[in-house]
C-alpha cells in the first residue's frame, strides 16, 4: 500500500519552512514555503516517497536532472533555486510567482496579437532549453504560466532529459499529455526538439481553431489519433481562418519529424510573417460569429482576479485514479522569451516587424496501453491582469513633450541645385518634426539637443522620420552608441515611400556594415550581408555617416572613408530617417545629431 505523504505544513525541510500547501497532483504536491537566510518566499515541488522506494536509481536521476536544469539562466526564466532529498523526501525549489494559466486564458477568446506573443515566447523558451541539450516532453498550456498578461512562462521541465542521454521512463511508457502529444513519443520512439515543436503547434491550432485537434473517450485513443489519424484540417473548423495560418499548422503537426519546423523559432517566425501579410484582415474581431466554442479573437484583455501561487495546480484525483495515471516528474524551470531578432532574420532570410501602430481537459499522465481512464480536469487561478513592464535601459529624460502624432507626408519632392542643403536638423528644436514616440519596447525621442532612439526589450527595430520628401540625396549625420549592446546595427534611410517600403545603410559599434531594404514588412540584408570595415570607430565612440542614393545605387562613407556601393536597387523619391536594430536583448540607445540632406 502507498505510504501517505505526511503532513509538512509548519515543518522545516532544509533551509525551508513550508508553509501551505497550493496544489496536488498524482506526480507532485506543491508548498509555498519561506526561506529567512535570504528573506523571500519560494515553490517547492515534492515528489511522492514511492518513486525513491521503487526505483533504486530514481535519486541519481532526479539529482542529474535537477542539475541540468538548474543551470538554465535566462532573462525570463523561473530560476531553480535548490533540489534535494531530505529525510526521504525529494523536492525542488523554485522561485514564487503569482501566475495562473494559458490554459485559463484559453477559457476566453484571444487575439492574434496574444497568439503571436505567446508562441513566441514560448519558442524564445524552447529554443534556448533545446540549445542546453534539455527537451520539455509535455509543453501544454497548462504548464506555461502567466504572472502578467503579456508574459509566459514556461514551466515543468522536470521529465525533460539532455539530449542523447539515457531512457528516464520505464520500458512500454510514454511521458507526457495525450492531447499534446507528438507521433514519435506516443509511439515510444526517439524524441528530440522537434517533439516540443510539435507540442508548441498543437497549441497553436488550440488557439486559432478554439478546439484540440484530436479527441476521444480514452487517452490512449488520442496518442493513437496523433500517430495515424490525418489532421483535422484547421479551415473546415473555422473557414475565415487565412490560409496562411493552416499552412503553418499543417507543417508543425507534421507526422514526420523531418517534415515540421526544425526549431520553435521557426514556427513562431511564420506566425509573425502570416499576421504581417493577413494584416487587411479584421484580426481583433471574433473570426467566427456563428462558432461560439472558437476562441479566436475580441477586443483586449480580460481583468481575472490576482490569485497567488506559485505554479499552477495539478489534478484532485482519487487515489484510485492515480494507480491509473502515473503523473509526470516536478517543474523545474521556467523560460519566457525573447527570440534573437536579428539572428532569425539571417537565418531565414527575412522577418516581420511593426512599427507601433472551450477545450477539453488535459492533464499530464504516462500512457500505457491500460491506460483507459480520463484524467480529472485541474483547477487553476487565473492570470493576473497587471501590465508586466520590464526595466532595461532606462527612458531618457527630456522636457515631456506634449502628445504628439506623426504628420502624414506631403508627397512633394524637395529639389534643388547640387551642393544645396535641402533639410538639416541638429535636434535643438523638440518639435521639429521627428517621431516622438516611447513605451515598454522603444522609444525615439529628442534629448539634450539630440535625437535617440532606443530599443528597450531587443525585439523590434525602431526608426524615425522628418516627413518629407526627396528625390537624389546625399544624407549625412553624427553617431554614438549612447548606451546598451555594441552587437547593434544603426544608420540612414532613404527612398522611404511607406513603412512597407524603403531602404537603409547601416552601421554596428562592432566594426560591420550593409545595406537593407524593407519591402512588405519583412527587411533582408543586401548584397553580401555584413561586412567589416576598419572605418568604423568602435565602442561608443563617435562616427559620420553620409549615405548617397542617386538612381539605383546606395553608397556608404563612414568618417570621410568610402566604404562600399550597391547598385541596381528599386529607389523611389520619399522620405529619409534614421534606424536601430540590435542582434540580441541588449537594447541598445543609439544618439543621432546634425543630420542634413544634401542635393548631390
Amino acid at each position: 500500500m502507498e505510504k501517505k505523504m505526511p503532513d509538512l505544513i509548519g515543518k522545516t525541510l532544509g533551509e525551508f519552512q513550508i508553509v501551505e500547501q497550493i496544489g496536488k497532483g498524482g506526480m507532485a504536491t506543491i508548498y509555498k514555503a519561506y526561506q529567512p537566510s535570504l528573506d523571500r518566499d519560494v515553490a517547492i515541488k515534492i515528489l511522492p516517497s514511492y518513486y525513491l522506494e521503487q526505483d533504486e536509481t530514481f535519486l541519481t536521476r532526479f539529482k542529474n536532472e535537477a542539475k541540468a536544469i538548474a543551470k538554465l539562466r535566462h532573462p525570463n526564466i523561473l530560476m531553480v533555486m535548490s533540489y534535494g532529498e531530505f529525510e526521504g523526501i525529494t523536492y525542488i525549489a523554485m522561485e514564487y510567482v503569482e501566475a495562473g494559466t494559458l490554459k485559463d486564458r484559453l477559457k476566453k477568446p484571444i487575439t492574434f496579437k496574444e497568439t503571436s506573443l505567446f508562441i513566441s515566447q514560448m519558442a524564445s523558451a524552447l529554443d534556448y532549453a533545446h540549445a542546453e541539450g534539455i527537451i520539455h516532453r509535455d509543453v501544454k498550456p497548462s504548464n506555461i504560466l502567466l504572472p502578467k498578461p503579456d508574459w509566459a512562462l514556461l514551466t515543468d521541465f522536470g521529465l525533460a532529459r539532455i539530449v542523447g542521454g539515457a531512457n528516464l521512463t520505464q520500458s512500454g511508457m510514454t511521458v507526457g499529455t495525450p492531447s499534446y502529444m507528438s507521433p514519435e513519443q506516443g509511439s515510444g520512439g526517439k524524441v528530440d526538439s522537434r517533439s516540443d515543436v510539435y507540442s508548441l503547434g498543437v497549441i497553436l491550432y488550440e488557439m486559432l481553431v478554439g478546439e484540440l485537434p484530436y479527441q476521444a473517450e480514452t487517452p490512449m485513443a488520442v496518442v493513437v489519433k496523433h500517430i495515424v489519424d490525418p489532421l483535422p484540417m484547421p479551415r473546415d473548423k473555422n473557414p475565415n481562418l487565412p490560409e496562411d495560418f493552416q499552412r503553418i499548422i499543417l507543417k508543425s503537426l507534421a507526422k514526420d519529424p523531418g517534415s515540421r519546423y526544425q526549431r520553435a523559432g521557426e514556427l513562431a517566425e511564420a506566425v509573425e510573417k502570416a499576421i504581417a501579410i493577413n494584416a487587411e484582415v479584421k484580426v481583433d474581431r471574433v473570426l467566427l460569429e456563428n462558432a461560439p466554442t472558437t476562441k479566436i479573437i475580441q477586443d483586449g484583455i480580460p481583468k481575472p482576479e490576482k490569485v497567488a501561487t506559485a505554479v499552477s495546480p495539478e489534478d484532485t484525483s482519487s487515489e484510485a485514479e492515480k494507480k491509473q495515471f502515473t503523473w509526470t516528474i516536478i517543474a523545474a524551470a521556467v523560460v519566457v522569451v525573447v527570440v534573437g531578432f536579428f539572428a532569425i532574420s539571417s537565418a531565414l532570410g527575412g522577418f516581420p516587424f511593426s512599427k507601433k501602430s472551450q477545450s477539453q481537459p488535459t492533464e499530464t499522465v504516462e500512457v500505457s496501453p491500460t491506460n483507459t481512464e480520463e484524467p480529472t480536469p485541474e483547477s487553476t487561478p487565473l492570470p493576473t491582469a497587471t501590465e508586466f513592464v520590464p526595466s532595461p535601459t532606462p527612458l531618457p529624460t527630456s522636457d515631456a513633450p506634449t502628445p504628439w502624432t506623426a504628420p502624414e507626408p506631403s508627397g512633394e519632392i524637395i529639389q534643388g541645385e547640387s551642393g544645396d542643403i535641402l533639410f538639416e536638423d541638429d535636434f535643438s528644436d523638440p518639435n521639429s518634426g521627428w517621431d516622438r514616440y516611447h513605451d515598454k519596447d522603444v522609444f525615439s525621442e529628442y534629448v539634450d539637443g539630440k535625437y535617440q532612439i532606443g530599443l528597450l526589450r531587443g525585439e523590434d527595430p525602431w526608426w524615425g522620420n522628418p516627413y518629407l520628401g526627396f528625390g537624389d540625396v546625399r544624407v549625412e549625420v553624427d553617431t554614438e552608441l549612447f548606451d546598451g549592446s555594441e552587437d547593434n546595427l544603426f544608420g540612414i534611410i532613404c527612398s522611404y515611400e511607406s513603412e512597407d517600403y524603403f531602404f537603409m545603410a547601416l552601421i554596428s559599434s562592432d566594426g560591420y556594415y550593409g545595406f537593407e531594404q524593407v519591402e512588405g514588412y519583412y527587411y533582408d540584408l543586401l548584397g553580401e550581408g555584413l561586412n567589416e570595415t576598419d572605418a568604423i570607430n568602435l565602442g561608443g565612440a563617435s562616427n559620420h555617416l553620409r549615405v548617397d542614393c542617386i538612381g539605383d545605387t546606395m553608397s556608404l562613407y563612414v568618417n570621410g572613408v568610402f566604404v562600399d556601393s550597391l547598385s541596381g536597387l528599386a529607389l523611389v523619391p520619399g522620405d529619409v530617417g534614421l534606424w536601430v536594430e540590435t542582434f540580441d536583448a541588449g537594447n541598445p540607445v543609439i544618439e543621432f545629431d546634425n543630420f542634413v540632406v544634401i542635393q548631390p
